[in-house]
């Protein structure tokens, strides 16, 4: 799934690189209160300069908004009766749209906006709230779960990804484990409630990322 994959991006690169990659069996945290959007309070678009996502909360859910660059050569819009270009707006790649466009290197080049719903209403991800203002996403992928942290404050939103250490004795502790070994070690770990109370959560968090409203 698509949108499992945009925030499951840092878990695979630092499992390639590591000897065991660790999911869930099960949303966490255990007996959390599963919830379809956030309060309303929340509801807005939220950006950050130092990521390539654009996160939107409304009143069906939690979405990702992003960015892919295409390019199409200048000698494929001349030749074709699909593209046409005019002013810096190419015709044709989006059925009754124009989207701005810069010539560069005899290749026109373009974005694509892609608006993909992570959580609420239709969506197999599960959103756990902790607090009024924290959260947790569980992107379902394989059968399975991983989990993104992330918080409301004055200052607007903070998310953390699932994130560990290659050598991490973070789970260490829980006791349901199920391990399939391929190129590396996948375990899925089934906490229980006081399992999870008792791991220490900072041991498996990405640094914040700030997004402004």
């Amino acid at each position: 799934m698509k949108y499992a994959l945009l925030f499951s991006t840092c878990v695979i690169l630092s499992s390639a690189f590591s000897q065991i990659s660790y999911d869930f069996a099960i949303p966490v945290p255990p007996k959390s209160k599963e919830v379809k959007v956030v309060n309303a309070n929340y509801f807005g678009t939220y950006t950050s300069e130092n990521s390539q996502f654009t996160y939107e909360f409304n009143e069906t859910g939690i979405y990702v908004i992003s960015i892919n660059v295409n390019s199409i050569s200048k000698e494929t819009v001349r030749e074709s009766t699909k593209y046409t270009v005019k002013n810096n707006f190419i015709f044709g790649v989006k059925e009754n749209d124009s989207i701005p466009c810069v010539l560069e290197n005899d290749n026109y080049y373009f974005g694509i906006k892609n608006r993909d719903k992570i959580a609420g209403y239709g969506s197999n991800n599960v959103l756990l709230e902790l607090k009024m203002n924290q959260f947790v996403v569980n992107f379902h992928e394989n059968g399975n779960y991983i989990p993104m942290f992330f918080s409301f404050d004055s200052a607007g939103l903070i998310i953390e990804q699932f994130d560990y250490d290659s050598n991490t004795l973070a789970f260490s502790n829980i006791k349901e484990q199920t391990s399939v070994t391929k190129d590396i070690e996948f375990v899925t770990l089934e906490p229980t409630n006081a399992e999870w109370k008792k791991l220490n959560i900072e041991e498996f968090k990405s640094s914040p990322l700030m997004y402004q409203r």
